[in-house]
């Protein structure tokens, strides 16, 4: 009789341990599930950041004018004249961009001088410009610091973004913005960039594949971009586009790029030359999408 008391008192300690080690087996899983819940789930959905709404904003403003004027805003006083005639329209507060911490001043309407005042982004202002100007920047956020991205509006009212340095963005406006989201100061070497046609095709994918490398953001990395038999292919070298190459069963084009401090493409070379002789799709034919 006492060896079995002395059995189960020597028992017990063992069955409560026991639980205790199921119950912190079971708070580990509930951690881990927590964890690998929103990996499970897929990325969080995209949120506009405040300076794409207020540029988004701004558009719709710009659009309505061209639309009722037959051009954008000019004014021979300058762009904060220009942009006054979107007063009756548009909160000046749309003219703070919000990149990622407030600025210091704010936009303003100064309606004694008819003027926009802190505006954080920098406007062409050049007479009978029209939306008929498709790919140029007509407007471009002040950056405020060094080499970050920055918001461009085109006149056909899509926003795209580049980089540019802590001083004046105005460097950027007048360039023109490829299908591939490239920059062109020079409208005619946009024009040579842009004539490769492609097929019109819905199902077209990317793919990238990168290489870090000390210094650098990455070594190299190209980018694939599939339209049906046709690929194209986008070479960069620290972060730069160094080679653009599109690739068929009937032959390969290649274009050599040079770039500059904004990431424009101010020069390329194309091999071969007479690459239109082979290439299979007609400009009839060709996509508007890169």
């Amino acid at each position: 009789m006492s060896a079995s008391l002395t059995d189960t008192h020597a028992r017990s300690p063992t069955g409560i341990g026991r639980l205790v080690w199921w119950f912190l087996g079971f708070c580990a899983i509930v951690v881990l599930v927590a964890l690998l819940l929103p990996a499970i789930q897929g990325p969080r959905k995209w949120r506009p950041s405040q300076a794409w709404k207020n540029l988004r904003q701004i558009r719709l403003a710009i659009e309505n004018y061209c639309y009722a004027n037959g051009s954008l805003p000019y004014d021979p006083k300058g762009p904060e004249y220009a942009l006054y005639v979107l007063c009756t329209d548009l909160p000046a507060s749309c003219f703070d961009s919000y990149p990622h911490k407030k600025p210091d001043a704010e936009a303003r309407w100064d309606h004694a001088e008819k003027r926009l005042v802190g505006s954080d982004f920098e406007y062409i202002n050049l007479p009978d410009i029209d939306r008929w100007s498709g790919q140029m920047i007509v407007l471009a956020e002040k950056p405020h610091e060094s080499y970050r991205s920055i918001m461009l509006l085109r006149c056909d009212g899509y926003e795209t973004q580049c980089e540019a340095p802590s001083g004046s963005s105005r460097e950027v406006l007048g360039n023109w913005d490829s299908s591939d989201n490239f920059l062109f100061k020079d409208y005619e070497l946009f024009r040579k960039w842009e004539s490769v046609p492609l097929p019109r095709t819905d199902h077209g994918y990317t793919t990238a594949t990168s290489e870090a490398a000390e210094g650098s953001i990455w070594n190299s990395r190209v980018v694939h971009r599939s339209f049906g038999r046709i690929n194209v292919y986008y070479e960069y070298q620290q972060g730069e586009i160094v080679r653009r190459i599109f690739d068929s069963p009937e032959g390969k084009i290649t274009d050599v790029v040079t770039t500059d401090e904004l990431g424009r493409i101010v020069a390329f070379t194309r091999n071969p030359g007479d690459w239109e002789s082979f290439w299979p799709v007609d400009r009839e034919q060709e996509s508007t999408v890169r």
